[in-house]
């Protein structure tokens, strides 16, 4: 916007405006690369922040993308108070845990928006692609089911990431994500098929995650699961659906788990914050009409 304009001009960045501005943030990356191919083609990598995202000291020295990979993640630490620290926690945790566990397998990691590095190449091809509002995530099954790869940056790669301090800031951006992830199962059901046949384990750990988030909103509806089969189970003399309350508690009491090993936080706060989020998400599905309608912005001060 022209704020941001006249402050990249302050600073003695160039900085290019698109216009007309919008809809979508994949709409803006493709109008990147259809209008200006030949500067990004001058570049090594592609670094994609948010506004409000600052990067480590350092951040630029030495190579940023792992060799054989299309793209890389960088290391988020959020910063944020309420809402905003259990987002920092989900992150911090998904990363710590799941992408981690990922790359070892030699999976590809999730691209988060903030962070995230392309080869100009592979932005460019990935671009016209985009169509949901949750473009990492889309950018994320596109290059896997392709058979490219998405690996972390070195940890002392850090991007620090403001987040809401709000419910209702909260709310507002994660309905944009809820939106997306609807639209990434009905608008990419073939790259996900195309993932589950060329790495059937990598392909189902996908669709789980896509599934079972977010966890401060599935948590009290797979508890309440739980609790519905062990009951039937009990009182309606149907054993075998112990086995499947059983696991449904399990998936949750897993990811509490490892919440609490990567934070280190006291379950007292863990608690509040995931409260909190619970509302956000709350908040979102009532708000998913407006972000059907148009892009959702969050304020940042």
């Amino acid at each position: 916007d022209p704020g941001a304009a006249a402050e990249a001009g302050r600073l003695g960045v160039p900085a290019l405006s698109k216009s007309p501005a919008g809809p979508s943030k994949a709409a803006a990356l493709h109008w990147l690369t259809e209008t200006h191919r030949d500067r990004l083609e001058a570049f090594d990598a592609v670094l994609i922040l948010d506004v409000g995202s600052s990067l480590c000291p350092g951040f630029f020295e030495g190579p940023l993308l792992p060799e054989k990979t299309g793209a890389a993640q960088a290391w988020l630490a959020g910063t944020g108070r309420g809402v905003g620290d259990a987002a920092t926690v989900s992150e911090h945790a998904a990363q710590l845990w799941e992408d981690r566990g990922r790359q070892a397998l030699g999976w590809s990691v999730r691209l988060r928006g903030t962070g995230s590095l392309y080869r100009p190449q592979t932005l460019r091809e990935l671009a016209p692609l985009l169509r949901t509002s949750i473009e990492d995530t889309e950018a994320t099954l596109l290059l896997a089911a392709r058979g490219g790869r998405v690996a972390l940056t070195m940890p002392d790669r850090r991007v620090e990431d403001l987040k809401p301090s709000s419910v209702g800031e909260a709310a507002r951006q994660r309905s944009r994500w809820l939106l997306g992830q609807l639209q990434l199962l009905a608008r990419h059901p073939a790259a996900l098929a195309r993932l589950l046949l060329r790495s059937p384990l990598e392909g189902l750990a996908f669709a789980v995650e896509l599934l079972s988030r977010p966890l401060s909103l599935t948590a009290p509806l797979r508890a309440a699961a739980g609790i519905a089969l062990t009951a039937d189970a009990v009182l309606g003399g149907r054993p075998g659906w112990i086995a499947a309350g059983g696991l449904v508690a399990s998936s949750l009491l897993v990811d509490l788990i490892l919440f609490r090993t990567s934070t280190g936080l006291p379950w007292a706060r863990l608690a509040r914050s995931a409260a909190g989020m619970s509302l956000a998400w709350l908040g979102a599905i009532l708000n998913l009409p407006r972000a059907a309608l148009g892009w959702v912005r969050t304020r940042r001060q």
